[in-house]
């Protein structure tokens, strides 16, 4: 959780920038957790939220994130304002 946010500070003080996740079919979608570390995965995938849209704005620094399968998305995370774009390639 550290290391997401210095990446989301870095990057707002680098502005105006590109900021790639890749893999970001790796924050599961939050709702279909069920194995022991749960509580977990739903602390990172609100993290990841929250630094998307969250209280610190991120003027000049638009989110790519890339993946193999954007169905494990997280519907949260295409909503309006977050990563609402999806290309397929």
């Amino acid at each position: 959780l550290s290391a997401m946010r210095g990446t989301f500070a870095r990057a707002r003080s680098a502005a105006p920038c590109i900021l790639l996740i890749d893999e970001i079919d790796s924050f599961p979608n939050r709702a279909q957790v069920r194995h022991d570390y749960r509580d977990y995965v739903r602390s990172v995938g609100n993290s990841l939220l929250q630094e998307l849209d969250g209280p610190t704005a991120r003027d000049g620094v638009v989110v790519v994130g890339t993946c193999n399968d954007a169905s494990l998305l997280d519907p949260a995370l295409l909503r309006p304002g977050r990563l609402e774009r999806v290309l397929h390639l």
